[in-house]
């Protein structure tokens, strides 16, 4: 990709995060985010053909994110999963507190639920006493509760890393046993 391309894709992503952190996806313009960008409206219509071309990139960025911690992994790992998780959402404090906080964005929050469900089927075992759609809303039921955890501490006002720290110590011993269960 050509320097200058990248450098308005990032500049115009950039912009986008920084808006996000105090104003819902809805309300964003074309040139308002061009302007804290600092390109023109000519500039953002070369590289997109709205703001949700943005959104998309941005969204698939988290999720490239995200599944890049299950790539790093032989086999999985609940913990190393949380903890990865835990740092990501530190990089990026703001805007997973606005994105927890704002029903507009509840499709990131599905498409989190649904990659960690196929982690979750992929590396466990069937067992023999799970038909496959009770083995899938079981996947489903501990993927949502991890995506949900970091919701709730996501929309407290405190965020306490004490709190957060110690819920995934908790959250972790569960679905261990819990995926232990589905392997035997």
């Amino acid at each position: 990709m050509d320097k200058r391309v990248l450098r308005s894709k990032t500049a115009i992503g950039d912009a986008l995060l920084e808006i996000l952190k105090y104003k819902n996806f809805p309300d964003i313009t074309v040139s308002e985010l061009a302007k804290k960008a600092s390109v023109d409206r000519k500039t953002f219509y070369a590289h997109y053909s709205s703001i949700s071309d943005v959104l998309a990139e941005l969204e698939d960025q988290l999720a490239a994110e995200a599944s890049a911690l299950f790539i790093q992994m032989e086999n999985f790992d609940v913990s190393i999963f949380m903890d990865g998780m835990t740092d990501l959402m530190f990089k990026r404090f703001d805007v997973y507190v606005h994105i927890a906080k704002n029903d507009d964005y509840s499709f990131i929050l599905q498409d989190g639920k649904d990659i960690l469900t196929r982690v979750f089927m992929n590396q466990c075992m069937q067992s023999n006493s799970y038909t496959p759609d009770d083995f899938r809303v079981a996947m489903e039921f501990i993927s949502s509760g991890i995506i949900d955890h970091f919701q709730s501490w996501l929309v407290t006002p405190e965020h306490s890393k004490e709190v957060l720290a110690a819920s995934n110590e908790t959250i972790k011993e569960i679905v261990n046993r819990e995926l232990a269960a589905f392997s035997s």
